[in-house]
């Protein structure tokens, strides 16, 4: 029996179809932004790409707002109409969540660090189906699980990082 795709529109479905799957004793797979494949044989898929994709630019904090189905792409064109980035991989088509969650290099490392050192909070579905907020001072250890860790923590259905400034004008040889 193939699995089940769902696509949820709220933070609030994503816990649902978690607690559902828990109930029923589903396997249980998460898609967030597309980029590598999930793969399970019958139970359910969360994917996030199609409805949790949205990306909100707080200029004036520095903040970005995204939620786990989104891939960097989406990030950069938003972030840099105000002149900022969030250091991200090499390549744009990746996922935020599968990128953030394991470490994250790219062309901005050097200067502003891994994806994850700009982390600021994230909004988590936990295996029971709860929804936390974890940051250096609330949840503080999912915090530094999922900075890194994998996504063996829970469903990061938005990040929070901080915006770097950014030249819309890059060169390169």
């Amino acid at each position: 029996m193939s699995p089940s795709v769902m696509f949820p529109s709220t933070f609030e479905d994503v816990a649902a179809a978690v607690r559902q799957a828990k109930s029923q004793g589903l396997d249980l797979s998460v898609r967030c932004g597309g980029h590598s494949t999930t793969i399970i044989a019958s139970g359910l898929v969360i994917d996030l790409s199609r409805n949790l994709n949205s990306v909100t630019i707080d200029a004036e904090n520095q903040l970005a707002y995204i939620q786990g189905g989104c891939r960097f792409s989406q990030v950069e064109q938003e972030a840099i109409k105000f002149g900022f980035a969030v250091p991200a991989g090499t390549v744009s088509d990746v996922g935020v969540g599968g990128l953030t969650t394991g470490g994250g290099y790219g062309w901005l490392s050097g200067e502003h660090g891994l994806t994850l050192d700009s982390l600021v909070s994230a909004t988590v579905v936990l295996a029971s189906g709860e929804i936390v907020e974890a940051s250096a001072t609330e949840h503080s250890d999912l915090f530094w699980g999922i900075r890194g860790g994998g996504s063996n923590f829970g469903i990061v259905v938005e990040f929070v990082f901080k915006l770097h400034s950014q030249r819309s004008n890059v060169y390169t040889t």
